[in-house]
Parts: structure tokens; C-alpha cells; sequence
């Protein structure tokens, strides 16, 4: 556990994690975020000792008790741990920071951080599921074109918000039912664009991209037939 005098280091670095927590569009703020996270732990005397799962992020291949498809929980976590420490020592609650990892937005950072060059051989997303990345890919390309493209892509961004919006939604891509419906009303509406568009090259060049990242993602599934 920590020793007395190491709280106000800990204080310092949890006040420095709330301020992150809505730096999402800031590769290097989330890049910091992941570090102080883990420098938190240190700090306290613990360390996340639980098996590897899809969507934690790790520090120098370490855990850090951060999922992206968890994240109002791992900072729950976080949170409940140094409020137990802090109660013991006689010192008041920190302020809460679970609700500020609620939406995906702070997840979408995160999850950036896999190609920000900086991150490289530090901080990674961990997958034992090769299809998540490449929904990530679509999630991405979708938003790209629900944001700046008249909702070109809507229906494909809208289920795949829900599908990364938790680790429970997460786990159902195993199921092969539930991964075959999604990649079906995927593939509707992929279609369905590409015959609205065909005769605008620019967009038309977007949509083929989402549609072979999707044909990947449903190899990896296995739902090809």
C-alpha cells in the first residue's frame, strides 16, 4: 500500500488524470493519460493482475486496468481503490471520475493511439480478436462519412456505436448470429450507398474502401458463406 507521504503525489497525479479525461482529440494528452494512469497504480502500490482481454490498454506491455469498451468501470476502479486508501489514511473522497469516461469519445482516443507514431512500442490497444480492429477501421471510415458526407454511411456507423459501445456488446461478436446480422445490415446498406453513388468517383472511393474492410472483417468472423 502506499506509505503516508506518497499521497500528495497521488492526489497530484489523479488531479492531472481528471483534467486528461477530455482531451480526446489530443493524441499526445491521451498518450499522457495512459502513462499517468499507470503511474497511479505505482504510485498506490498496486498493479492490475488480471488475464488480458480484448480492448485493454497496455503500458509497456503492462496492464493498466484501462478497457476501452470499460472504461466508466476500469475508472470506477480506479477511483473506489484510492477513496479506500484515502478513507483509511483520514483524508476526504477525491472527486469522481467514472462519468467522465461515459460515450465514445474518450474511447475513440484511446483507441487512436495504435497509429499515433509516439504511442509505438509503449502504448497499445491489446486484441485477441483480429475482427475488432478492423470494425475499429469501419467504425472510422463511416463516422468519416456520417460526419462530412450527408450520413452517407449512417446505419453502418450507428450499429457499429453500439457493437464498441461495452465489452458485454463486444463479446457477442463471437456468437455467430449476432456477428451475421450486423455484417448483413452492414453489407445493406454498403450496398445500398454504393448504387446511390456510383456515379460520384470521390464517394464511390470511400464506400469501396468501407466495403473491403468489411468483407475482411467478416472473414475474420467467420460468417462468410
Amino acid at each position: 500500500m502506499a506509505k503516508a507521504q506518497d499521497l500528495t503525489d497521488c492526489l497530484a497525479i489523479y488531479s492531472s488524470i481528471i483534467g486528461l479525461l477530455e482531451k480526446t482529440n489530443d493524441m499526445e494528452k491521451m498518450l499522457v493519460l495512459v502513462q499517468k494512469i499507470f503511474h497511479l497504480q505505482g504510485c498506490l502500490g498496486i498493479k492490475y493482475v488480471g488475464t488480458q482481454k480484448d480492448g485493454d490498454m497496455l503500458f509497456m506491455e503492462l496492464n493498466t486496468g484501462l478497457n476501452i469498451y470499460d472504461i466508466p468501470r476500469s475508472l470506477h476502479r480506479i477511483e473506489r481503490v484510492f477513496n479506500s486508501i484515502l478513507f483509511f489514511t483520514g483524508n476526504k473522497d477525491v472527486e469522481s471520475i467514472c462519468n467522465k469516461g461515459a460515450g465514445p469519445y474518450l474511447r475513440d482516443g484511446l483507441y487512436r493511439l495504435n497509429n499515433y507514431h509516439r504511442a509505438k512500442g509503449g502504448v497499445e490497444v491489446h486484441y485477441e480478436s483480429e475482427f475488432l480492429p478492423l470494425l475499429h477501421e469501419l467504425y472510422e471510415i463511416s463516422g468519416y462519412e456520417f460526419m462530412l458526407r450527408d450520413s452517407i454511411l449512417w446505419a453502418t456507423h450507428a450499429n457499429l456505436s453500439v457493437v464498441l459501445s461495452s465489452y458485454d456488446e463486444v463479446k457477442k461478436l463471437k456468437e455467430f448470429d449476432y456477428a451475421d446480422e450486423l455484417t448483413d445490415k452492414i453489407m445493406e446498406d454498403i450496398k445500398s450507398a454504393s448504387e446511390k453513388y456510383k456515379d460520384n468517383p470521390e464517394i464511390k472511393a470511400y464506400i469501396d474502401k468501407a466495403d473491403r474492410c468489411h468483407w475482411a472483417a467478416m472473414e475474420s468472423l467467420g460468417v462468410l458463406r
